[in-house]
């Protein structure tokens, strides 16, 4: 996920012009244009401002600080109200939660314990999970960016339950990771 590309789409979404966003991070229409087409970097003192005008910007900004590519691919050809969106979450949970069903795991260790029947049926759930999770995604950042919820105060308290349930140790989480969700 491109943060230029996010960037634009963001903006439109708002009707805002690039002249309009450059006052927002304190830069000129001409950097905005050149984030946006990816001629330059979004400069460091930018991000952390972006980062709170927008969830899908700083789930961007996230990924390119901790190297990932993976934080969100963005839904851009489907109606994004949240109402359709919450439809279509739905949707993807049952397709996932019924292709994990078929799955039987019962003393398969290794991957060479797998039949060709069960490998196939795990590509199957594993392609749903992709797909449930994406939905997902841009489902929090959508109801996130229609009803104003605080997607770094949410990201915040998910970390501390993680903690508590002790599925995460604090340390292991990666401060560049989390920077411009939790800030």
């Amino acid at each position: 996920m491109e943060i230029g590309y996010v960037l634009k789409k963001v903006r439109e979404r708002r009707g805002m012009r690039q002249a309009d966003l450059g006052p927002v991070i304190n830069y000129s229409r001409e950097t905005v244009s050149a984030v946006e087409a990816g001629r330059r970097r979004l400069p460091e003192d930018a991000q952390p401002v972006l980062s709170r005008f927008s969830p899908l910007i700083a789930l961007a900004i996230a990924a390119v600080h901790s190297g990932e590519t993976l934080p969100l691919i963005y839904l851009n050809n489907i109606d994004r109200h949240p109402v359709v969106m919450t439809a279509k979450a739905v949707e993807e949970s049952l397709k996932y939660l019924e292709a994990v069903k078929k799955l039987n795991l019962i003393n398969k260790n290794t991957k060479e314990e797998l039949t060709e029947e069960v490998r196939e049926l795990f590509e199957k759930a594993r392609e749903e999970c992709w797909d449930d999770v994406i939905c997902k995604l841009n489902w929090l950042v959508e109801t996130a960016e229609v009803y104003g919820f605080d997607m770094h105060a949410e990201y915040r308290r998910i970390v501390k339950k993680l903690e508590a349930r002790g599925y995460i140790e604090k340390e292991t989480l990666r401060e560049e990771q989390a920077a411009y969700l939790i800030n």
